[in-house]
Formats: C-alpha cells, sequence, structure tokens
C-alpha cells in the first residue's frame, strides 16, 4: 500500500511542516531529496525493498537512530499516525518496522469506543424520531453521519497554522448552528482529529466530553 493511499497519512504529508518531511524522506529513501519532489515522492512510497527481519532493516534501523533526533521522530509519527511513546530507540524502531510494509493502523481500543458512542448516539437519535424530532431539551434534532459534515469541519492536526483555540470556536459554531447533542459533539470532535493531535487524544483516558 502506498503512504498516499491511507487517508490520515496523506493528511499529514499534506500539512506537515518542511522538516518533518525532510525526515521523513530521509527514513524512506537514505536522503534529504529535492525540496519540490519530497511530498510526492513520500506519497508514492510502498515500503522497503527488504523485511524487519533482514540486516538491511537492522541496518537501516541504526541509522535511523543516529541521524534523527526525538524531535524529529515525534513529527513522523504525527505524519504517520503511530504512537510517539518509549525510547527513541523504540520509537525509531517502530518507524522503521510499519515503513517496512505500510498499512492502515487503527486503535482498537478507540475503534471499541467509537462503535460504542455510535450505538448510543442511534439509540438516542431513535429515541429522538419516536417522540416527533426534539431532544431531551426540546430543540429540533435530525439524524446526521460524520460524512453529512465531514466537510464542514477542518480536520485539526495540532499544527501551529490553525490554533486549537480557532478550531473549538469554529467546530462550536458549526455545533450551534446544528443543534448537535453532546454525544454527537463528542464523537465528531474526536473523528475530525488527525496527527498529533489525535495522538494526543487517544493517550488520555476517559474523554467523554
Amino acid at each position: 500500500m502506498y503512504l498516499g493511499e491511507i487517508v490520515d497519512i496523506e493528511r499529514g504529508i499534506t500539512s506537515a511542516k518542511i522538516p518533518a518531511i525532510r525526515a521523513l524522506h530521509i527514513i524512506c529513501f537514505g536522503s534529504e531529496g529535492e525540496n519540490y519532489k519530497r511530498r510526492r515522492a513520500l506519497r508514492n512510497f510502498a515500503g522497503f525493498s527488504w523485511g524487519i527481519e533482514s540486516q538491511e532493516h537492522k541496518e537501516h534501523l541504526e541509522l535511523v537512530s543516529k541521524e534523527l533526533t526525538a524531535a524529529d521522530l515525534t513529527a513522523i509519527c504525527g505524519i504517520l499516525n503511530l504512537s510517539y511513546d518509549g525510547s527513541t530507540e523504540e520509537v525509531a524502531k517502530r518507524i522503521c518496522d510499519f515503513l517496512a510494509s505500510p498499512t492502515e493502523i487503527t486503535n482498537d481500543e478507540e475503534d471499541r469506543e467509537s462503535e460504542d458512542e455510535w450505538s448510543s448516539l442511534v439509540s438516542t437519535q431513535s429515541r429522538i424520531e419516536r417522540n416527533g424530532g426534539e431532544n431531551r431539551e426540546g430543540r429540533s434534532c435530525f439524524s446526521l453521519t460524520f460524512r453529512d459534515v465531514e466537510d464542514s469541519i477542518r480536520p485539526l492536526s495540532g499544527n501551529d497554522d490553525y490554533p486549537v483555540s480557532r478550531w473549538i470556536n469554529d467546530f462550536e459554531g458549526i455545533a450551534s448552528l446544528t443543534n448537535w447533542t453532546d454525544l454527537q459533539m463528542l464523537l465528531f470532535a474526536k473523528r475530525s482529529l488527525t496527527g498529533l493531535a489525535k495522538l494526543f487524544v487517544q493517550s488520555q483516558s476517559g474523554v467523554k466530553t
């Protein structure tokens, strides 16, 4: 699978800053590459030509650990939607192992939580429809899927060019216009996160609002 075929990674490649793109290019291709070609090359990267148990993989991992800083590796994890927990060596191995054969990665716990929230959302909205289209606060409400509102919500990756305070204001403005319930706000907000922002929320336990 090409990196550009994975939605979250495609977004990460598009929005990441040049130092992070340069560092990822070094891992994938062994060089910094030309500035205007890096992102395209990364989108077309489909994995190393060696396996993770090979000597080449071990040597490449050693090179990455020496050449890149912890900050570089953290930024790369943001692009690839990987956890940045652990030592520099552990993070470097996680990145290299993933890049040996890129695939869509999902967080099982996060998926289960999202499924539970969706089930609760569907149940709540079914009850609303039976009660004549009003929620418990007496406001009119209608069924929405994330696909219905996805284009209206700008994703938050954690990059400095879109401050979280502005994202919250924009998001709450849309939520107010559409009369979303608290559950809808929680679910749609979490599904709008990418990169480091998504990793940060996944690292927090008990996020219910």
